[in-house]
């Protein structure tokens, strides 16, 4: 709205940021990482509506400082931005993703929409060309290429760059990851796509259309014109709902399999059926104002999920106290230690989980505090599932 000169910009504008205000914190408590990605692709948009503003104005060159509240604006956004987009990434060391494309592979991916070896993109691709080329040639939301050029080269740098302090200060907020990248794409490339599918149906109408008008001259009869537009209208969808079910049939398939297969319990990649056995029975095992000890990286922090009992880490990369990180690397020594009795009762966190691998983020991490718990004294098994186990510290009641 702010790049169309119309007379209800201002109003449009007042209430795009109204909306906004409303959606942020929303949106960053669902993800910090959904807060940076519109940054990201605001960016661009607040430096052309910024540009808009002086060229319109005659201001030349446009890009010199001047003294305004939109000036004041737009870099006190970029830097905002800058500071979010520092402040708010994970620590450098857990962007562990490596480049598994080169940069060619990964262009192509953007544009045909086919990132994480999706499949089916030809006809994506198909559009994503006509709709840049559409973009182009008519002078019209420019924009958007703009916007596909940043979402696919975040992509791009996480999914084909080398290793680099650079590489993790462009893409470390999503862990180098190019999966989480590839998420955003269809943000961008939609409106692309949709310009190129109008882009194409226009074509074909009119094509179509002519058609019909030059077998009707040929055959000497009449075809009235609204006739003809129905009648191209018709045959287009038609086709175009056949291309589509045609190309796009084997790759829903082939997604629908691929899903099945990584979200069986035959096959699981972080919780075991054991273990997410064990995790519903812990409601009636751990009294509800207990906190348990469990390994955020083998599934043992579903215990908040799946059993309705707080877990004293549940990420990851959470921040947590030094008691709390000297229970979790000495809990099963509460017999030997003191200080470890001490912080159970402080915490409540009597109860302790013990999962096998494998473990997420490429790291075979045992939580030390919970290993040979079977050798330790002060501590008593309470159930197991095949080798989901829980523990209980005896010694310090």
């Amino acid at each position: 709205t702010v790049l169309r000169p119309r007379k209800d910009v201002t109003d449009d504008a007042q209430t795009g940021v109204l909306l906004l205000g409303a959606l942020l914190p929303g949106l960053f408590l669902a993800h910090p990482t959904a807060l940076l990605a519109l940054l990201a692709l605001a960016a661009p948009l607040v430096v052309l509506a910024y540009r808009a503003r002086r060229v319109s104005r005659g201001a030349s060159p446009w890009w010199m400082p001047e003294r305004s509240w939109a000036a004041t604006g737009v870099f006190g956004f970029l830097g905002i931005s800058l500071v979010a987009w520092i402040a708010l990434r994970p620590p450098w060391t857990a962007s562990t993703w490596l480049p598994t494309r080169t940069m060619p592979t990964a262009i192509v991916e953007v544009i045909f929409g086919t990132p994480t070896t999706l499949h089916g993109g030809v006809f994506m691709g198909v559009l994503t060309v006509m709709g840049l080329v559409a973009i182009l040639t008519s002078r019209r939301e420019r924009v958007l290429v703009v916007l596909l050029a940043v979402a696919g080269g975040l992509y791009a740098v996480s999914a084909a760059w080398e290793p680099s302090d650079l590489r993790t200060f462009i893409t470390g907020n999503w862990y180098n990851d190019h999966h989480r990248l590839a998420a955003i794409l269809p943000t961008a490339s939609a409106p692309v796509v949709v310009m190129g599918a109008e882009s194409l149906l226009l074509t074909a109408l009119a094509g179509v259309h002519k058609g019909l008008a030059r077998l009707a001259e040929r055959r000497g009869s009449e075809m009235h014109a609204s006739t003809r537009g129905a009648a191209a209208a018709f045959t287009v969808l038609m086709l175009l709902f056949s291309v589509v079910s045609l190309l796009q049939a084997t790759s829903m398939e082939h997604e629908q399999r691929r899903i099945e297969h990584r979200y069986s319990w035959e096959h699981p990649t972080l919780l075991s059926q054991d273990e997410r056995t064990l995790l519903t029975r812990l409601s009636n095992l751990v009294p509800e104002d207990n906190a348990i000890i469990a390994n955020t990286r083998n599934g043992g922090s579903l215990a908040y999920a799946l059993g309705d009992r707080p877990v004293l880490k549940p990420h990851i990369h959470g921040a947590v106290s030094q008691d709390a990180q000297y229970l979790l690397d000495h809990w099963g020594e509460a017999a030997t230690d003191s200080a470890v009795c001490r912080i159970v009762r402080e915490k409540k966190a009597y109860f302790a989980l013990h999962f096998g691998p494998p473990y997420v983020s490429q790291k075979d991490q045992v939580l030390r505090g919970t290993e040979d718990l079977d050798l330790r004294e002060g501590v008593e098994l309470v159930d197991s599932v095949g080798e989901a186990k829980l523990y209980r510290v005896t010694v310090c009641d």
